[in-house]
């Protein structure tokens, strides 16, 4: 290696190639089939154990940065310089719940994958998947995520509700490189009566060719990480470590997953994990890969703590090639966001160096760290939405309808839910807008482009907003330094930005994806344009909410009084030539109480316990 800059030294392991797949044809149920008064036989079993995890191990204090005037909104439909050339209703809760036959658990937040390319987009959201044309025609039905994987059904609702390994965040990315789609999951494995076991598992999927139609690849990572299965050991408590929200970034020679690092049974927090693995011998199929695994431990007398490193995505093939290769990673200040509810004013950008050593026998590799004050950001609040039909809230609250369970008559639509009387005191939630960490980076046109959603005071109110970042990377023998081209924000005067999604071209064109959302709007899908001149553009609404959120996570009565209205972890972005395609959570639909009563699906456009939906939409940025 050229570098002299201390950090960390990558460790190599092997991995091996578990069993090539052909994509399911995917079966959907074909009518409601809710079991009223059974809520936890519904929901997924990882919804008691993962509700939000920080360093600190509690919810940050909601701060907000002061901003004048806030940013410009288009009318819904407008174009801002650039043309949208497709935007559909991707893969919606109906569709997530009832895919392989309904063997689905209903699943809150929505997190969101996208890859696009050779005229093809790869969309999945929590446990599913579905391709599309890129004109929004599906290509394939819905299709679950524990089939794909080989894995029996998340809930085998025909064999005693049986459950199966639980999968969750879904990433991909389509290299144009390899010209090969590459999927990543972590999959929690459970026992015979599905109980987890503290085994998890990094589950990586890689087309055999660029048609993800076809037949794909699957390695199966171990990351227990407590020394079995040639893991390290980290001293979980409990010889079970976690590996939460995956990652994926992408360079000229490897694919880079990172995780945050848990204890599954115990509370605590480890560090991050950082991944390395060879492109090459991925999309060439080999048996058996080297990997190079990094691990930042969490030492509270040794700040900063590293969370959250999001790995960059190149588009194209604008990899950085200096030092025999650079994957660039991006984190924000969790110390400023979780332990002290004052804002933070620096980011972190991280470097795995020496990356062509992934076709090595012997990789070796580093990872090193460096500090660059921006403009300051603050963990956002939760925000409030436009008022309408909750008909899941409504039916807690609703004492005098009379309903059948079990073919008996009772009074009270929450006997559809629940076995023991409720408060009756449930309201329209605000939805959880996340807690300022860092959301999908970039590598173009020699920059770092990231963004993430912080709390401000526009004109003397709390909103939710972007704050974006474009950074130069300076790396050099013995220094590694950043400056700043760019960074400001993005807010509105009337509704909140969350969960952005950032996605550039080669020649440096932007698009951000985000949930527009507010006391005048119903979720809703929406992007504006970015570039290091001109910063951020207009607002554009490609989708209007039809009604709010109603989601299970929303409610006292569901959550044992601790409700936190998951709105999606992450939304997504993909790069295909001079289009940017983005995909983020809206609401696609809305029904009464009485409709929701009569069929819990409201005409398959929701489940009885959520109605969160997707949309995609491309924007050629030329």
């Amino acid at each position: 290696m050229e570098i002299s800059i201390p950090g960390i030294d990558g460790a190599v392991r092997e991995i091996s190639k578990a069993t090539t797949v052909t994509l399911p044809t995917g079966v959907m149920a074909t009518e409601e089939n809710y079991v009223p008064g059974k809520f936890y036989d519904q929901v997924s079993p990882l919804f008691r154990y993962r509700k939000g995890l920080t360093p600190s191990g509690r919810e940050a204090t909601p701060g907000g940065v002061s901003v004048g005037r806030g940013g410009l909104e288009a009318p819904s439909g407008a174009t801002a310089a650039v043309s949208q050339v497709a935007s559909f209703e991707g893969i919606n809760h109906f569709q997530h719940r009832f895919a392989n036959n309904g063997n689905q658990f209903s699943v809150e937040p929505p997190d969101q994958a996208l890859c696009v390319g050779n005229g093809f987009i790869f969309e999945s959201v929590n446990t599913t998947l579905r391709v599309y044309g890129l004109d929004g025609t599906p290509k394939t039905n819905p299709i679950d995520l524990n089939t794909f994987y080989g894995y029996p059904d998340a809930i085998d609702r025909v064999n005693g509700n049986k459950v199966g390994p639980n999968v969750i965040d879904p990433v991909c990315h389509y290299d144009p490189e390899t010209k090969r789609f590459f999927h990543v999951i972590t999959t929690l494995h459970v026992d015979a009566n599905g109980d987890f076991t503290g085994r998890n598992t990094l589950d990586v999927a890689v087309s055999k060719t660029s048609d993800p139609t076809k037949a794909w690849d699957i390695y199966y990572i171990p990351i227990t990480n407590d020394a079995s299965e040639g893991t390290p050991d980290h001293d979980c408590p409990q010889d079970a470590c976690f590996g939460d929200y995956p990652h994926l970034g992408m360079d000229a020679y490897g694919l880079y997953i990172t995780t945050n690092e848990f204890p599954l049974f115990d509370n605590g927090y480890m560090g991050v994990n950082v991944y390395a693995i060879s492109k090459k011998a991925l999309a060439n199929g080999d048996a058996k890969i080297k990997m190079v695994e990094f691990f930042a431990p969490f030492n509270p007398a040794t700040p900063p703590t590293p969370f959250t490193l999001i790995p960059a995505i190149s588009p194209g093939t604008s990899f950085e090639k200096k030092f025999g290769g650079v994957e660039y990673l991006l984190s924000a200040d969790a110390d400023a966001l979780f332990d002290d509810p004052s804002q933070a004013s620096q980011l972190f950008a991280w470097a795995v160096v020496n990356t062509r050593a992934l076709e090595a026998k012997m990789p070796q590799m580093r990872l090193i760290r460096s500090a660059v004050p921006v403009k300051p950001y603050s963990v956002p609040p939760r925000v409030e939405q436009k008022p309408g039909n909750f008909p899941l809230g409504q039916c807690i609250n609703d004492t005098t309808t009379p309903v059948t369970v079990g073919g008996v008559t009772k009074t009270g639509c929450w006997n559809l839910l629940l076995t023991a009387e409720p408060a009756h005191d449930e309201v329209l939630p605000k939805i959880d807008a996340s807690d300022a960490r860092m959301q999908q980076v970039t590598f173009a046109a020699g920059r770092l482009w990231g963004a993430l959603a912080s709390g401000f005071s526009v004109n003397s109110a709390t909103k939710v907003g972007v704050a974006y970042y474009i950074l130069q990377p300076n790396l050099t023998k013995d220094a590694f330094t950043l400056s700043v081209v760019r960074d400001g924000y993005l807010t509105s005067g009337t509704a909140h930005l969350i969960y952005p999604a950032l996605g550039v071209t080669a020649a440096g064109k932007g698009v951000m994806g985000f949930t527009l959302v507010g006391p005048n709007d119903h979720p809703s899908a929406a992007y504006a344009t970015l570039d290091a001149t001109a910063g951020a553009g207009p607002i554009v609404v490609a989708a209007a909410g039809q009604g709010p959120n109603d989601g299970f996570t929303g409610y006292k009565a569901l959550t044992n009084n601790q409700p936190r209205p998951r709105w999606g972890d992450y939304g997504a972005a993909a790069v295909d030539g001079d289009t940017v395609w983005v995909a983020n959570e809206y609401v696609a639909q809305t029904c009464t109480l009485a409709q929701w009563i009569a069929d819990t699906s409201c005409g398959g456009t929701r489940s009885a316990l959520a109605n969160w939906s997707t949309r995609v939409t491309g924007v050629n940025t030329r």
